[in-house]
């Protein structure tokens, strides 16, 4: 798990499936025992950690947007070009030809807590959902419509929590990864349990994205409606699935949804976990009205019963 050589955090590859890239070698490192090009930014966030933590700063989170390398060893031979004449457009391509590919990566680490208001104040130490709301940030940021995928026990890179995984998947193609780290890893590196990363393709990503203009919605001057609503769900069901099925039910009237609070345990029954949202109506020509409210309510309650989910009292 050390951070040099080319097999740096050799689990972070976006698939087992897909052909697994040979680090770039420089000719005259600055550094001899880090001869090779990174293939990823969380090697060098993981370093900036360390660094932190023997400072004795425990609470990190940070991002780097940036280039990796990525060498295709079926790529041709770059020519040796001869000195003071320009070279030609075929030379310019032959010597495009062989350069590694440099996708544009951006990723993030998270560590220690997460909220921490002071000693009579809230605490909450950093989890996965933190890496994973990032993410989601980003891509709302960019309009692109990603979605998690988690894969299963055995398919999860070694790198990162077997539960606490999934691959960042657009239009079918996946463009990143987000977790926590393995607590093996945690334990080697020196960092708190449960800290969570993320790396996304951006290069990738982009070339997904549909560059057409944005309409802007039109901005409503009519005040809004706020509610929170509590679900018992069977675990079979996804957040992501419950969510959907209450946008679909609440129809245009619908401004905002967020998921705010994930339980299980307590008096839940086993299998079942609560997930609550807050949700905000607002209407573009009127003022909603308690009526109209309780329908939009009522829709969403049948739309989840429909799911095998039910309101909590």
């Amino acid at each position: 798990y050390a951070f040099v050589g080319p097999e740096d955090f050799s689990a972070f590859r976006w698939s087992v499936d897909e052909l697994r890239p040979v680090s770039v070698e420089i000719a005259n490192p600055l550094a001899g025992d880090r001869p090779y090009l990174r293939r990823m930014i969380l090697p060098t966030l993981a370093q900036t950690v360390q660094r932190n933590r023997r400072r004795g700063i425990d609470d990190v989170a940070l991002y780097e947007v940036g280039h990796v390398y990525l060498w295709d060893p079926q790529a041709p031979a770059i020519p040796a070009l001869p000195g003071g004449t320009r070279p030609s457009d075929e030379q310019l391509a032959a010597l495009d030809a062989g350069l590694p590919d440099q996708p544009m990566h951006v990723s993030g680490i998270f560590t220690g807590m997460a909220v921490d208001s002071g000693w009579l104040g809230d605490k909450r130490p950093v989890d996965w959902t933190d890496a994973v709301e990032a993410v989601q940030r980003v891509c709302a940021r960019l309009g692109a419509g990603a979605r998690l995928d988690q894969p299963r026990y055995g398919d999860v890179p070694a790198q990162w929590h077997p539960g606490r995984f999934a691959f960042v998947v657009l239009d079918g193609v996946r463009v990143g990864m987000v977790g926590e780290l393995h607590p093996r890893v945690d334990e080697v590196l020196g960092f708190p349990e449960h800290s969570a990363a993320f790396e996304l393709d951006l290069t990738a990503l982009f070339a997904r994205l549909d560059d057409r203009p944005v309409q802007a919605r039109p901005i409503s001057t009519y005040p809004p409606v706020k509610q929170d609503l509590a679900f018992t769900v069977p675990d079979s069901v996804s957040a992501a699935r419950l969510t959907d099925a209450i946008r679909e039910a609440a129809g245009d009237e619908l401004e905002d949804i967020k998921l705010f609070d994930v339980f299980t345990g307590g008096q839940l029954p086993e299998g079942f976990t609560s997930l609550a949202f807050s949700v905000t109506f607002r209407a573009m020509d009127r003022t909603l009205t308690s009526d109209d409210s309780e329908r939009i309510r009522a829709e969403i309650v049948t739309a989840a019963r429909s799911l095998g989910a039910s309101l909590r009292a």
